[in-house]
């Protein structure tokens, strides 16, 4: 029976974001440790950018949205804090919101500013707090399915002042161009990523090209259990983003190569965007 269930699992090929999503990733006891650890590495971009770039990125965000003047930032999938601290140490009043119980204590300890406050929460449903500012950052847009991308933009909407900014990042059909499906199979896949003791790991990566979405499949086979993490990734054009913030009550003022404010390259694979209430 378990090599039959594990068999169909690799087998089945899900409807983009019809399953799983970031809960099953972010919310592990196990998992978060290793997350945390992968975002305090400051030359490690899995979980968080080299901490190099995030320190250019605080730079120019406090620069372009005069966060030194007590400007309200909600900052959404906070992790340990390593933007909203900084932002706070400049004199904005940051409220970061995360999944992860381990993030979310490590940037309270962390915390350097009384102007910085931190709560465990899923954003696609937790109440939002009225903000001048909204980061969304490290693609954290395009792992949420169409519905909650809506649902999110329209919450984030109503809470924001009339002249407030969203800023985000997202990863582009150039991107997408770059990848291959695969199957890795490995004893303790990742080094020991996925949990302590014994376990075999498949990691596969399955892509719906009609809508340009990348499944990341992780099955975690353990002596007494076997689970299943499912990363989707959307891939947006910058008129696609246009259309699904317009949809939501935003529009578009600025497109940028990156949260550094470095030009926009049509061949890059990422690109940020800066949106207002329309």
């Amino acid at each position: 029976m378990y090599r039959d269930d594990l068999l169909r699992e690799l087998a089945d090929r899900p409807e983009p974001f019809s399953v799983g999503g970031p809960h099953e990733l972010w919310t592990d006891a196990y998992v978060q440790r290793q997350l945390l650890a992968s975002h305090l590495d400051p030359e490690v971009a899995a979980a968080s950018r080299p901490h190099r770039t995030i320190a250019r990125s605080v730079a120019w965000i406090a620069e372009r949205f005069d966060v030194g003047s007590g400007r309200r930032i909600l900052d959404l999938g906070c992790g340990p804090g390593l933007y909203a601290n900084p932002l706070a140490e400049r004199g904005a009043n940051v409220h970061g919101l995360d999944l992860s119980e381990v993030s979310v204590a490590e940037a309270r300890r962390r915390r350097t500013s009384p102007r910085a406050s931190f709560e465990v929460g899923d954003y696609r449903h937790a109440e939002l707090p009225a903000h001048d500012l909204a980061l969304l950052i490290y693609g954290d847009y395009g792992a949420l399915s169409p519905i909650d991308r809506r649902r999110l933009l329209e919450r984030v909407a109503r809470s924001i002042a009339r002249d407030g900014h969203l800023l985000l990042d997202l990863f582009s059909e150039q991107r997408y161009a770059s990848l291959r499906e695969a199957c890795v199979v490995a004893d303790r896949l990742m080094d020991g990523f996925w949990a302590p003791g014994s376990y075999v790991g498949v990691h596969q990566t399955l892509l719906y090209d009609e809508v340009r979405v990348a499944l990341d499949r992780y099955v975690i086979a353990q002596p007494d259990r076997v689970r299943t993490v499912h990363v989707w990734h959307a891939h947006l054009t910058v008129e696609q983003a246009r259309d699904e913030l317009a949809r939501a009550g935003f529009d578009i003022l600025e497109v940028h190569g990156d949260l550094t404010g470095a030009p926009f390259d049509p061949a890059s694979h990422e690109f940020a965007l800066v949106a207002t209430p329309s």
